[in-house]
């Protein structure tokens, strides 16, 4: 997590027998998903001389809502001074900790052994709510803090996003009343049905321009309609890289291509087929031959570059496949213009 340009973030308060200060939670959803992103909560902290309590924002005065969470039983900790990392073990699960100071971390360090040194009996402690209700970044939230771009942005898709909060269930809410598995699996078919539904409406929409403008429907499903489903892979392999796993976001790019040859089009002509005789005939060429041996020529180079350099992608690799990806669409683009 980026320890900077955060506010009051080294802070230590003292009130009375309270004390109060910020530390990085270590999220239990985006540890269960592998996910870095958002995987470090800034919390602030209040140990007491007999509990501990949490909550998603910094507040002086206490009260009993949903937001205040006291912790379980603390049974144990184990600390990295190297890393200022603290791991807390209680009856319930594990918690780990990240310091924004060496002061606290050694603050909350002491903390945690006074109450280690008290009775069980004499601790109030948390046995009824599940886990800490972690405050997940809502696509409703207007992004105060971030470019014209991303505003205006945000602005342009508040409809989708706004369909998307109030149907789609989010996983990140834990709720005791709620089973996590019967959640994600409904959450799963109505994100696969928006992305049909979505896909459905972006290849009528785009048939239409096509015969508003009269350009080939291969030139618009080459360019506008391939970058536009490519984008989830697109995101999916770069969220990987970012993570290190360049196996995973090569092999998510030439996975979605399998998929989408023998499946996106094999099964569609493998029911059209049953129901119609065996065959199927009515497919114009119109450009789909030159699309095959550009896609085995690409295939071909990124062989050559992945044999070539030992399996070591540099960026003057991507440059050339983009600057390929360029020449395609001039090439189609042009294309339409001269058979004009």
């Amino acid at each position: 997590p980026r320890l900077i340009d955060i506010t009051g973030i080294e802070d230590i308060e003292r009130i009375d027998d309270h004390l109060g200060l910020f530390l990085w939670q270590r999220s239990s959803f985006y540890d269960k998903a592998k996910i870095d992103i958002n995987a470090w909560q800034l919390r602030w902290f209040v140990f007491s001389q007999n509990k501990v309590v949490t909550l998603p924002v910094r507040r002086q005065v206490i009260s009993e809502d949903d937001d205040m969470y006291i912790f379980p039983l603390i049974e144990s900790f184990d600390v990295d001074e190297t890393r200022l990392l603290i791991k807390v073990y209680t009856h319930r699960r594990d918690y780990t900790f990240l310091a924004p100071t060496d002061i606290i971390f050694l603050t909350t360090k002491r903390r945690l052994e006074e109450l280690l040194r008290l009775p069980a009996a004499a601790i109030e402690y948390n046995d009824e709510k599940l886990d800490i209700s972690e405050v997940p970044v809502s696509l409703l939230q207007y992004p105060r803090q971030g470019t014209m771009f991303t505003k205006i942005f945000h602005i342009f898709v508040l409809p989708i996003n706004a369909m998307i909060h109030f149907v789609i269930p989010d996983v990140r809410v834990m709720e005791a009343s709620v089973a996590p598995g019967g959640k994600a699996i409904v959450a799963a078919i109505l994100s696969v049905t928006y992305l049909v539904i979505g896909s459905y409406v972006m290849v009528i929409s785009l048939e239409g321009l096509a015969h508003e403008l009269y350009i080939p429907e291969s030139v618009v499903g080459a360019t506008i309609s391939a970058a536009g489903t490519s984008l989830p892979n697109y995101i999916a392999s770069q969220l990987a890289a970012r993570q290190g796993l360049g196996n995973m976001a090569i092999s998510n790019a030439f996975g979605s291509s399998t998929f989408n040859i023998l499946v996106g089009l094999g099964l569609p002509w493998f029911v059209y087929t049953c129901l119609n005789d065996g065959y199927y005939s009515e497919l114009p060429d119109e450009g789909i031959t030159e699309s095959m041996f550009v896609l085995i020529f690409a295939l071909l180079i990124f062989i050559v570059i992945i044999l070539t350099s030992k399996f070591q992608l540099t960026l003057s690799h991507g440059y050339l496949l983009f600057s390929l990806y360029v020449l395609f669409v001039i090439h189609y683009t042009g294309q339409c213009f001269f058979e004009e």
